[in-house]
């Protein structure tokens, strides 16, 4: 069975330029009938069939179809006694379809094919589909599908061997094995190669059974191999915790037939997401008690709370309450066990699933109760997506390490502990995204033995920008004695520093471009002149934006520009440009400096904002005019180009005019 390749491989072609087939045989509800089915490797519909059957293990083969196989002719009337049939409909549909490009071409057929497959109506509209009806019950046949492109005729394919008999009914699917996750559910069963495609059915409890898959479930051949477990995973969002679901899956052989429904599989969903923990907790000491209090978690599913302790931060946490406190309950009173130990609690908030979610940590400090020093910073500084923060030792002799707590908020309430165990050296180095621009809080504070914790000391950071600009648009230049001028509109980057040009020779074999500005062009400036140009060569000019960190742009679309010799052309001065509204001709004017050797010339026109268009000069002359110009056609621009037999270019001024 091929069916991973069946639909991608419906256009691919052999070497001989016939394309394979893939070519199935099945039984039909008459003993005597055989139905076959191909599928289409070619899209061009002069492609014809011929069908040929022999018995298994002998050699003679005979052609079985009385004409060709080809698909029908959509303008016909339906083969079929309903003219009006859906599926007739659609092929006519898919037949009349026009594209705009062959990609699109090539997704309408692979879908129109991938439905011909599971449909024997389309199958045999589209010259895919036969139907033997002279087989003898109980021989045993092998068939042989004969392309011809009408040039030549080769065998496509052969059919795996079939006994004509009726039609048995699928086996329903084996192994069908269900695994509850979080909120999801994932199907595994057995991979049959009788079948095509598989569905896949849910009920929960009393409620009506549905179909999940509104598109099939397919499942790859064997690679290397190695063979694929089909599969399939619920993850719809109506999933409920604490619920039983029941799942069946059928299977669809070639022709369209589907299996008995597999044995069924139940899973009881779970909700694997914990609550949220109780809020604010703190530890009192009153008299021999300690005092532990809390707000309750903001989770409507939290069912109640257990309280833990334990006399090390890190050390092995204790429950303290023997039934889970109900939900109501904000404190706890625990009985003091030695004066000279630091007592930690932590609030656990626990939900109807077993989810547990923790608090933070309250203590009741022993003897010692002077928290260290707060930390010194020495050096904060930050990289591509990396922050690195460095600070003094501290010197009292009981340090532990140090925490560090992260926000991107100065708010103090706001942080979060990095590292529940506290660090001995004295320096963090953290790894960001490194497109983030966002500010980064960082709050150090020392631990003593006695886990008595400093004040913090707060650091902010920010990553560099890594973020280019986005691209100057380079929107003209021009030639003007002898000097080159760019003009560019401004990408929207606030953060601009200014812009870079750069140029290449035509000629030059490098095809480098060399910057030509020796500092930033600022960003509040829209042109450049270019005085460096050399008279008979090509330019090609980029311009780059450069932000407030350095960050370039990519280089804007190029433009190139010839600069001509004045001893091979003159040079053209447009000088007026007027409109006759009475004659609607603009007469354009003007004159050559230099001796006249052009062996074309143009008049380059631009209507509002559509491109300069050329027309074509054929005799030398100082006017022209341009005619039918209705009133209020808007604005004209003008420009004078000259081409000089080695191929040199030089254009004029340009002028304009607002027609009204």
């Amino acid at each position: 069975m091929k069916n991973i390749l069946l639909l991608l491989a419906i256009f691919g072609t052999t070497a001989n330029g016939l394309a394979q087939q893939f070519f199935y045989a099945g039984n039909t509800s008459v003993p005597t009938a055989i139905q076959l089915k191909w599928t289409r490797s070619s899209p061009k519909f002069n492609v014809e069939f011929e069908i040929y059957r022999t018995v298994k293990g002998e050699k003679n083969w005979k052609k079985i179809n009385s004409k060709p196989i080809r698909p029908f002719d959509p303008a016909q009337p339906s083969p079929d006694k309903n003219a009006n049939s859906a599926d007739w409909t659609m092929y006519q549909q898919f037949r009349a379809l026009k594209f705009n490009n062959k990609n699109d071409q090539r997704m309408a057929e692979i879908g129109f094919y991938g439905q011909a497959i599971l449909n024997n109506n389309l199958a045999r509209y589209a010259g895919l589909y036969y139907k033997d009806e002279t087989a003898v019950v109980g021989q045993t046949y092998v068939y042989m599908l004969v392309v011809s492109d009408g040039t030549k005729k080769l065998p496509a394919a052969f059919s795996e061997p079939i006994m004509a008999r009726a039609f048995q009914a699928l086996k329903a699917p084996e192994g069908l094995l269900t695994k509850a996750g979080n909120r999801s559910v994932t199907l595994t069963w057995k991979r049959s190669d009788h079948f095509l495609f598989y569905h896949v059915f849910r009920k929960k409890g009393y409620e009506k059974e549905i179909q999940l898959t509104k598109k099939p479930v397919l499942v790859p051949d064997a690679v290397d191999g190695k063979d694929f477990t089909p599969s399939y995973t619920d993850s719809d969002t109506t999933l409920q915790g604490g619920m039983a679901y029941g799942y069946r899956i059928v299977g669809v052989d070639y022709f369209g037939n589907m299996s008995e429904y597999s044995l069924p599989s139940t899973a009881f969903v779970r909700d694997l997401n914990p609550p949220q923990a109780a809020q604010e907790v703190t530890a009192i000491k009153n008299g021999n008690k300690a005092v532990i209090s809390w707000k309750s978690s903001p989770s409507a599913k939290c069912i109640g709370y257990n309280i833990y302790r334990s006399f090390l931060i890190n050390g092995n946490y204790v429950k303290l309450n023997t039934a889970l406190l109900p939900l109501g309950t904000s404190s706890f009173e625990d009985l003091i066990q030695n004066e000279n130990l630091t007592h930690h609690y932590y609030v656990e908030a626990v939900d109807d699933f077993g989810n547990k979610a923790v608090s933070n940590i309250a203590r009741i400090i022993g003897v010692d109760t002077t928290p260290p020093a707060a930390p010194v910073v020495s050096e904060a500084k930050t990289g591509k997506g990396v922050v690195s923060i460095k600070w003094r030792t501290n010197t009292e002799k009981d340090v532990l390490g140090y925490r560090i707590y992260r926000s991107i908020t100065s708010d103090a309430e706001s942080f979060n502990l990095i590292h529940v165990k506290p660090i001995r050296q004295a320096a963090f180095l953290d790894s960001l995204p490194p497109v983030a621009q966002n500010r980064f809080y960082y709050k150090i504070t020392a631990v003593d033995s006695a886990y008595n914790e400093s004040i913090g000391t707060v650091v902010a950071l920010k990553l560099p920008d890594i973020v280019a600009p986005h691209a100057p648009i380079l929107t003209e230049i021009a030639l003007d004695k002898g000097k080159v001028t760019l003009q560019w509109e401004t990408p929207p980057d606030l953060d601009l520093k200014g812009f870079t040009i750069l140029r290449r020779t035509v000629s030059d074999t490098a095809r480098e471009f060399t910057k030509i500005t020796s500092a930033l062009i600022s960003p509040k400036v829209f042109s450049f002149t270019d005085a460096s140009v050399q008279s008979g060569r090509g330019y090609e000019y980029v311009l780059t934006a450069v932000d407030s960190s350095d960050n370039s742009s990519k280089h804007s679309a190029p433009k190139l520009l010839y600069v001509s010799g004045s001893e091979n052309l003159a040079i053209p001065q447009l000088l007026t440009a007027d409109y006759d509204s009475s004659s609607r001709v603009i007469k354009i004017h003007w004159r050559m400096v230099g001796k006249d050797t052009a062996v074309r010339r143009y008049l380059l026109k631009k209507e509002n904002d559509g491109n300069f268009m050329p027309i074509l000069l054929r005799e030398e002359r100082d006017e022209y005019l341009l005619r039918e110009v209705e009133p209020n056609s808007g604005e004209y621009r003008f420009k004078i180009r000259l081409l000089a037999a080695n191929g040199t270019l030089v254009e004029s001024n340009e002028l304009n005019i607002t027609v009204r």
